[in-house]
């Protein structure tokens, strides 16, 4: 990926370091995302998952969210 796709259709795509830290650009810039742990999935019409994330540096990044969800069809 070379510029930032903003509605991509793999879901581990969605839950990858590299693009999640490049969503989060547009309001934090940055703002590195560390890891993340997939926590719930449900399927239904539309998936939804519940992650968490950590952050690699938090340099004037204190206070963001580290429980998530991204919904879609994946």
């Amino acid at each position: 990926m070379t510029a930032f796709e903003p509605a991509p259709y793999d879901i581990d795509v969605v839950l990858s370091e590299r693009w999640l830290g490049a969503a989060l650009q547009g309001s934090f810039a940055g703002v590195v995302v560390g890891s993340v742990r997939v926590v719930e999935t449900l399927e239904s019409t539309a998936r939804k998952v519940r992650f968490t994330v950590t952050y690699a540096d938090s340099a004037g990044h204190a206070g963001l969210p580290e429980a998530l969800c991204v919904k879609g069809y994946f």
